[in-house]
């Protein structure tokens, strides 16, 4: 529903939506035709990185500093100023753990709505010079 939302918004503008239809290899290909990727901060996040894309990735219980991205002008980590943000303080998440969290309210992902990202992505596209269009003008 979300995602639809932000679609509607983004009209005009090519967007690519490949969620569980590509390999690793194509999704690096993909990325590499991208002028901003804006999703999280796993394996996508690092893809876009090596290849050199703009990323605009979205942090949840992880530790943004401990993987911020190198070049801060072309790429944003976002992330919701909490007091339990990143899980390490709070206990919840350990080093080293491949599981999630167990976190009885996941807040630092469930407060990030639609419209926070919408914004972020459309002044990483300004910073980075790339026209935007008005929403239900169609691109230039």
């Amino acid at each position: 529903e979300e995602i639809a939302s932000l679609l509607e918004r983004l009209d005009g503008r090519r967007v690519i939506m490949a969620m569980g239809d590509t390999s690793v290899l194509v999704t690096a290909a993909l990325l590499q035709e991208c002028r901003l990727m804006a999703g999280g901060d796993s394996g996508i996040g690092h893809l876009a990185l090596a290849v050199g894309t703009p990323a605009l990735r979205i942090f949840g219980p992880s530790d943004g500093p401990g993987y911020a991205a190198i070049d801060q002008q072309k790429n944003v980590d976002f992330a919701l100023s909490l007091d339990c943000r990143p899980c390490l303080v709070s206990g919840i998440f350990r080093p080293g753990a491949l599981s999630y969290p167990v976190c009885p309210h996941k807040n630092c992902l469930n407060q990030v709505s639609v419209d926070m990202v919408y914004v972020s992505v459309s002044n990483q596209m300004t910073r980075l010079g790339v026209a935007l269009t008005q929403p239900g003008r169609g691109a230039p």
